[in-house]
């Protein structure tokens, strides 16, 4: 089983509260998952794409989607992942960045989202 999570589960996302909401809840909800299928042998694999450029990013515009992957780029990496079991998959160079920021200084992402936030509100 598959779910397609954000890498916004690594950090603070002020300007899309119910979509970095949503996306920490299925994280979390798999994760859950994850002890009820062990014994039945059914992995369950998330998956955090970060910024993609795709029809949703237009709401969310210098967020960086602009320049995003394409959901097909990502596609040949996620597919390899799931074949072999894996249970997250950060498919680009950055929500790789993003989740290793985050295990590691996360008041740093906090702070820069806000400063982000704030100037898309001025």
């Amino acid at each position: 089983i598959a779910f397609i999570c954000s890498a916004s589960c690594f950090f603070s996302f002020p300007i899309a509260l119910a979509y970095a909401a949503s996306k920490s809840a299925l994280d979390g909800f798999a994760h859950a998952l994850e002890s009820y299928l062990i014994d039945k042998k059914i992995s369950v694999t998330r998956v955090y794409p970060g910024p993609m450029n795709t029809a949703h990013s237009q709401y969310y515009p210098g967020a960086a989607t602009e320049g995003g992957r394409l959901p097909q780029q990502s596609v040949p990496l996620i597919v390899k992942a799931i074949e072999k079991r894996k249970r997250k998959i950060c498919p680009d160079p950055i929500s790789l960045f993003y989740r290793i920021l985050s295990a590691f200084i996360p008041k740093l992402l906090a702070k820069k989202a806000f400063y982000f936030y704030q100037k898309r509100i001025r």
